[in-house]
């Protein structure tokens, strides 16, 4: 038989949980800097959807997204003081875990490339040509990337990387779709642009 103790215990879990799916996201940030760390789990259980579909676009991979999904959320609770209350939390949070499954990705990527360089002995002079150029266009198409203007970057990262669609990119950094639309043709124009100067002619048209 269940204790009154018992009981009350549970209403009291139910009530802080209705309690926290009725706060806004800076209302629930504003609880966890004031000392109600547990409240984060609000946010967690909210935002734990798109976090993972997030990862999961960008590695491929379902147990490394649900490693990347974990690692985003302790991130952001770490980095939670940086966190500007104008902006929407969802951007924020989408923003964390795209860094955190690129650098993922480069890390097992940087692997690969090193086991290939192991067997370059074996592999003939154009396969070897072609590899490095591969890498060297890629190396331009992420710096070119990182240089682009803040809004603009991150509108052209949610959809190359986590392949969200324009409404969803929308929702996620609270601006209109046609916005999101702008921001993309800028993006694109200019990596043409910049990977151009760079010798990069034709590949730049894949971007």
């Amino acid at each position: 038989m269940i204790s009154l103790a018992g009981v009350t215990a549970v209403l009291v879990v139910i009530a802080a949980l209705r309690s926290l799916e009725a706060a806004s996201d800076q209302e629930i940030v504003s609880g966890v800097l004031g000392g109600n760390t547990d409240d984060f789990e609000g946010l967690v259980v909210r935002y734990q959807r798109q976090v993972f579909r997030i990862a999961l676009r960008v590695t491929r991979d379902r147990d490394n997204a649900a490693d990347v999904a974990q690692e985003a959320f302790v991130r952001a609770f770490v980095a939670l003081k940086q966190y500007d209350a104008n902006r929407p939390f969802g951007a924020w949070i989408s923003r964390i875990t795209l860094n955190t499954a690129l650098t993922l990705c480069s890390s097992r990527k940087k692997q690969g490339d090193e086991r290939r360089t192991a067997t370059l002995d074996n592999s003939n002079a154009a396969d070897a040509f072609s590899t490095v150029a591969r890498t060297e266009f890629e190396t331009a198409v992420r710096a070119a990337i990182a240089g682009l203007p803040d809004g603009i970057r991150e509108t052209f990262e949610l959809r190359a990387y986590a392949d969200l669609s324009y409404d969803e990119i929308a929702h996620e950094l609270g601006v209109p779709r046609g916005t999101v639309m702008s921001r993309l043709a800028r993006a694109r124009e200019r990596l043409r642009e910049v990977l151009e100067q760079q010798g990069f002619g034709r590949e730049s048209e894949a971007v």
